[in-house]
């Protein structure tokens, strides 16, 4: 069974034409933690390694502010699409500090 876990991530930089804009977004991660094992023989006796992986399903967007970086250190809120590159740096980021319940 997979958990559904809430992530917020900010100021998730990209460019964009000529100008840079910074992205806070909520996002609903659904996941669990998987475990892994590997055995192989070493030295003629067998060797297991066990470890955890994040087993992710689905990364589905619940909102975003998009922000127009200045060079005055205020961030402008402005109306606009989120491009591509920009969905992909923040589904990464989500999915790389995104915590579920332990596994069973």
């Amino acid at each position: 069974m997979y958990d559904e876990v809430e992530v917020e991530v900010e100021d998730v930089e990209v460019q964009e034409g000529d100008d840079k804009f910074s992205y806070d977004a909520k996002v609903v991660i659904m996941g669990r933690y998987e475990p892994c094992e590997c055995s192989s023989e070493y030295h003629g006796s067998q060797v297991t390694q066990s470890w955890v992986e994040k087993d992710i399903d689905d990364v589905m967007l619940v909102s975003y502010k998009k922000y127009k970086v200045n060079q005055d250190d205020f961030d402008t809120e402005v109306e606009g699409d989120m491009p591509k590159e920009a969905w992909q740096k923040i589904q990464s980021k989500a999915m790389d500090v995104v915590e579920f319940d332990e596994y069973e």
